[in-house]
């Protein structure tokens, strides 16, 4: 049976974290609006998506920032996303990576909180 959630444990303390795959396919196609520039600039590389902007495993990026409700780690979930019927979706989870915050950095007010 499929799921219309996405679980993981969080990468500091294992508490189960859920995204719901519409909090990604409803992300902004933008990913300077979804995560902020900087951010969106720093995936981009470490991720290596390119001039084309599709994503490895198919689809377009979509990204996301989640926070685990009992450490309050901040994760990226970084997603292709691919319309494969009208209005049907494909979610493919490329990576879910920490971050690590310096003092003037803050994705506070980008944040969904995971389930």
């Amino acid at each position: 049976m499929k799921s219309n959630s996405f679980e993981f444990d969080c990468l500091n303390c294992n508490q189960v974290m859920r995204i719901v795959f519409n909090v990604l396919i409803n992300a902004t196609w933008d990913l300077k609006e979804a995560i902020g520039e900087k951010l969106a600039t720093q995936a981009k590389k470490f991720y290596g998506i390119g001039l084309v902007g599709k994503s490895p495993g198919g689809g377009w990026p979509h990204m996301t920032i989640c926070c685990c409700e009992r450490c309050r780690t901040k994760c990226l979930i970084y997603a292709g996303v691919e319309e494969i019927y009208n209005s049907m979706y494909q979610v493919t989870i490329q990576a879910v990576t920490e971050l690590i915050e310096s003092e003037e950095d803050s994705h506070n007010e980008r944040v969904n909180n995971c389930e």
